[in-house]
């Protein structure tokens, strides 16, 4: 038997300890868990980052942001946040000040769907 004739006939037999394909729903499932970032920022002394991550609104659509702050190298994340309520608002764009005391951030927590600046 020739090389490329075994190398042929063993790449057409299916691999018998392959797991089996996952379901439709577990694809879905699985999808569901995927976090998806709008931005992210390192203060200019590189103590602290912040970040922000979509949330739905409800069963909707991706349409809030969640602002988290760390304590750089190893710090607990923090949620930021203009919601007296603490509910999930539209709030992105955290970025530090100069003297890295401040964070300005975008939020519609005043009114929903017009986002102003926080400090």
């Amino acid at each position: 038997m020739s090389f490329g004739l075994a190398l042929a006939t063993l790449l057409a037999v299916p691999n018998a300890s392959a797991p089996p394909a996952p379901s439709v729903e577990a694809v879905f499932a699985s999808l569901q868990e995927v976090h998806h970032f709008h931005d992210a920022s390192i203060s200019p002394d590189g103590k602290r980052a912040a970040w922000s991550m979509k949330a739905r609104e409800g069963e909707g659509t991706e349409r809030l942001g969640l602002i988290s702050v760390v304590d750089l190298p190893s710090g607990a994340p923090r949620r930021l946040t203009a919601a007296k309520d603490g509910k999930p608002r539209r709030e992105i764009d955290a970025v530090f000040s100069p003297d890295s005391k401040t964070i300005a951030f975008l939020s519609d927590a005043a009114k929903e769907r017009q986002v102003q600046i926080w400090l």
